[in-house]
C-alpha cells in the first residue's frame, strides 16, 4: 500500500492513506521516537482515534476531519524523520520514497487544517495537529514564514477554545472523573507547549 500511495500522490482530491496495520505501525514508531519531543497528545486516545477513523472509512461513514489531520500529521512526522535516517528501509523500499511521502501527508494535513479553519470551530485535535506540523516544518524548512504563521494560528485557535484559561481561578472546570482530569492535563500541556514555544 505504501508503494501504491507513492505512485498516486499527485491526485489533489484524494487523501491516500496506508493500510490500518501500516498506520498503527507508523504511529507506534512515532510514539517511540518523536512523541517525547512534543508530548502534546495522549497516546491511547490517538491509537483509538486511528481505529475509529479506519472503521468509519471501511463503512463509508463520516470521518472527523480534525482526527484525520492529527493522524496524518503524526504519519508525516515519523516518515520525514525516517526519510533522514537509515532506519527508513524498514518500511520504505527504496528509502528515498520516505521523504516525498512525508511531504504528501504534510500537505494533506495542512489541507484538512485549512478546511477546518474555514468551515468549523477548532478543537483540541486541530491545535495538536498544528503543533506537530509546526515542529515538522521547523525541522525541514527552518523558522520559515509558514512555520511562524502556523504557530500564530495555533495560539489564536487555542485561545478561542479557552486553553489559556485552563488554570484560571475563574475557570470552574470540575474534574469529577478520571477522564476529566486527563483532559484538563492535556489542555494544560498543549497550552504551555504553545506558550513556551512562542516565548
Amino acid at each position: 500500500m505504501i508503494e501504491q500511495i507513492c505512485t498516486n500522490m499527485e491526485s489533489p482530491s484524494t487523501i491516500l492513506l496506508p493500510s490500518k496495520d501500516q498506520a498503527i505501525e507508523l504511529f507506534r514508531c512515532y510514539v517511540e521516537h518523536l512523541d517525547a519531543l512534543q508530548h502534546v497528545i495522549l497516546v491511547p486516545s490517538v491509537r483509538e482515534m486511528i481505529d475509529r477513523q479506519y472503521i468509519a472509512l471501511e463503512n463509508n461513514d463520516r470521518v472527523e476531519y480534525s482526527h484525520l489531520a492529527l493522524i496524518l500529521a503524526t504519519l508525516a512526522s515519523i516518515t520525514v524523520y525516517w526519510g533522514q535516517n537509515e532506519s527508513a528501509q524498514l518500511l520504505f523500499e527504496p528509502c528515498e520514497k520516505a521523504l516525498p511521502l512525508a511531504m504528501y501527508w504534510l500537505r494533506c494535513s495542512l489541507d484538512l487544517l485549512e478546511h477546518i479553519w474555514r468551515n468549523m470551530a477548532p478543537d483540541l485535535e486541530t491545535i495538536q495537529t498544528t503543533i506537530i506540523v509546526v515542529f515538522m516544518i521547523y525541522h525541514t524548512e527552518g523558522i520559515s514564514s509558514r512555520a511562524r504563521l502556523l504557530q500564530a494560528t495555533g495560539i489564536a485557535n487555542a485561545r478561542s477554545i479557552g486553553l489559556h484559561t485552563t488554570d484560571a481561578a475563574s475557570n470552574d472546570r470540575s474534574c469529577s472523573s478520571q477522564d476529566d482530569i486527563v483532559q484538563t492535563e492535556l489542555r494544560r500541556r498543549v497550552w504551555w507547549h504553545l506558550a513556551s514555544t512562542d516565548w
